[in-house]
């Protein structure tokens, strides 16, 4: 019984993605354009933690929920962010 429940909570990983080189500067031109004064401002005003928009911007793999979030308070397509070559 405890290796069922141990294969159960393995396969229950979140889908991660990273953003791409131009992805980024589509992300550092939007919160230039929406008035955004810093990254902390752009996490606390999605409820999103500082850390995830470190990782967001250091092209870190971020949760896809929390990207898509990001790239929505951006205006930003998020297909059009992510790095498919990763």
């Amino acid at each position: 019984m405890g290796k069922e429940t141990t294969s159960r909570a393995s396969s229950n990983k979140k889908l991660t993605v990273i953003a791409s080189p131009q992805g980024i500067v589509k992300a550092q031109e939007a919160m230039i354009r929406l008035g955004f004064e810093s990254k902390s401002n752009l996490a606390k005003s999605q409820f999103i933690g500082r850390s995830t928009m470190t990782k967001f911007f250091n092209r870190k793999p971020v949760q896809l929920d929390s990207f898509k979030r990001i790239c929505n308070s951006l205006k930003l397509d998020w297909r059009e962010i992510v790095d498919i070559q990763n």
